[in-house]
């Protein structure tokens, strides 16, 4: 059945362009996210390589999608040095912007936002807590947006689901 003026993605976890191919077009999903770019390691060539193949795979009657990062993995910025880095998230992001195709932009990235500080006393994730401290779960990536340098980021006046949540955005 077509829904006009609908999208609809699927997410199918790792399986590569051949994939994607395989659940995307005429009355299948619109798109299947393509998180290549996630295992690129900021590595010029690795991104090309992720982008010749999905074109290819997908070819010009299927429209592609790009994710940087999403609320699984540490952000995008984490790896980088805080401020000084931030031309390079800058340059992740018209990549991710300008190819052909639907860009996913996970919230708190076109602000650099990264991954918050916690104590295995604060993680929420089941995961997180239960295999402390070789994976410290999803949380530091989840934290709420960074609005300011307030307490709680500006998002709140109390404290928000994660305690650790603090105003990281830079004043």
């Amino acid at each position: 059945m077509v829904y006009p003026e609908r999208y609809a993605v699927g997410e199918t976890f790792w399986g590569g362009a051949g994939k994607a191919a395989f659940y995307s077009g005429p009355q299948l999903l619109h798109g299947a996210f393509n998180f290549d770019f996630m295992q690129s390691a900021w590595r010029p060539p690795q991104f090309l390589r992720a982008i010749q193949q999905w074109e290819h795979a997908l070819g010009p009657e299927t429209w592609p999608t790009w994710v940087m990062n999403n609320h699984d993995v540490s952000r995008s910025g984490q790896p980088l040095r805080p401020r000084e880095e931030d031309a390079r998230l800058k340059i992740a992001a018209t990549l991710l912007l300008t190819q052909r195709g639907t860009p996913f932009i996970y919230y708190g990235e076109e602000i650099g936002m990264r991954d918050i500080p916690l104590k295995h006393k604060q993680i929420q994730d089941p995961a997180g807590k239960r295999f402390w401290p070789f994976y410290k779960g999803r949380d530091a990536c989840r934290s709420p947006m960074q609005w300011d340098g307030t307490a709680y980021a500006g998002f709140s006046l109390v404290e928000p689901w994660l305690a650790g949540t603090p105003g990281l955005f830079p004043a």
